[in-house]
């Protein structure tokens, strides 16, 4: 059981930058789990889904910790909801971490000659936009004491525009890979067609929810500032 008050003994975002960092771990895992998946080390790939697996259960207890907790008097210096909206979708980004993990799990696949560098280009894409909403949680100590103005709401309103460009470029190799998948489905059996469409639409989903996150702490600054 995690120690509400030490979550947020530094202040209000403290509990959100631990969700965060159980974010990052599934993140980092899942990356992983792709160079295993290309190397073609697919024995390996179980061990390591399930401590992506493990490590978005903790993501959850400090999440529902925060929720079962979070008292309304509880003074906080940005609405209850907010912060829960943006948890929410912090725990939402775990969540699609461990669903492709646990696709990769159920059914070996290799990707196809004309897929492999989409793919690649799609998850490298995807988790680098994660990368960056996660420079923007660690800025939120930084923007309460700058009253979420200054210098540092600016850092967060560019990171916020690199994100969005990030998930349109995301979008842009999706199509391409959707594209060629479609343009090869004769080739596949009706399980392979499916699994590679569920793949980019859910590798995809990454970069979309780390941009909505982001944009909820832009407008949570616009409302602060």
């Amino acid at each position: 059981m995690f120690n509400f008050a030490k979550l947020f003994g530094k202040g209000p975002f403290s509990g959100l930058q631990a969700h965060m960092h159980k974010v990052e771990g599934c993140i980092a895992k899942l990356q992983e789990i792709f160079d295993l998946f290309f190397e073609g080390k697919h024995e390996e790939i179980e061990a390591k889904a399930l401590a992506l697996s493990d490590e978005e259960h903790e993501a959850d207890i400090i999440k529902n910790e925060i929720r079962n907790n979070l008292s309304k008097s509880y003074f906080l210096s940005v609405d209850r909801s907010q912060l829960l909206d943006i948890i929410h979708l912090q725990d939402s980004i775990a969540d699609q971490a461990e669903d492709v993990a646990q696709f990769l799990v159920m059914r070996r696949l290799k990707a196809p000659a004309t897929l492999e560098k989409l793919l690649r280009d799609s998850v490298n894409k995807n988790i680098d936009a994660f990368w960056d909403v996660v420079k923007i949680i660690n800025k939120l100590d930084a923007l309460e004491e700058a009253s979420f103005g200054g210098v540092e709401a600016e850092k967060v309103r560019t990171l916020t525009s690199q994100i969005a460009f990030k998930e349109h470029e995301a979008d842009v190799i999706k199509g391409a890979f959707l594209k060629e998948l479609f343009n090869i489905a004769d080739d596949l059996s009706t399980a392979e067609f499916y699994l590679w469409n569920y793949h980019i639409e859910h590798i995809n989903k990454i970069s979309h929810l780390s941009e909505k996150l982001a944009m909820r702490i832009d407008t949570l600054v616009a409302i602060k500032s």
